[in-house]
């Protein structure tokens, strides 16, 4: 054998240390220190929040017909802004909120409750988006 073009050096097996690879975001340092801690919470506690208004406030709404996603999502926002969810209608229920109703359904709703509103749920994003109670014309069924 000819071992002329054999490198008997160790190079290939070296192996970088961490303070030879300082780009690495894991070998960084992630204590914090307490004074840190306490200057940032009092800078954190001059920052203005947005007021939430509870537009929903008092008000009761009946969620019918969503896929679980689409509920919850309706909830957080009725919850979020001071509303609240109720199971079944009755006389207490302001608002029914559906995609769809047949004739059928409107009566069954307004036997039970007369004022009640049977809407689209877009009224609810609608209400949220204005930060208040949007007429109802536009999305009653």
């Amino acid at each position: 054998h000819d071992k002329t073009n054999v490198d008997d050096s160790d190079e290939a097996y070296e192996v970088e240390t961490d303070e030879e690879n300082s780009d690495d975001a894991y070998g960084a340092d992630t204590d914090v220190d307490e004074d840190n801690v306490k200057e940032i919470k009092s800078r954190a506690d001059d920052l203005p929040l947005p007021e939430i208004k509870d537009i929903f406030k008092g008000t009761r709404f009946l969620l019918k017909g969503f896929k679980e996603k689409e509920n919850s999502l309706l909830e957080r926002y009725i919850v979020g802004y001071g509303g609240e969810i109720k199971m079944y209608n009755s006389p207490s229920v302001s608002y029914i909120i559906t995609k769809s109703a047949t004739d059928r359904d409107l009566r069954d709703a307004r036997e039970t409750n007369k004022s009640v509103n049977v809407l689209h749920p877009d009224w609810i994003f609608a209400c949220c988006d204005r930060l208040e109670i949007v007429p109802v014309h536009k999305y009653m069924l």
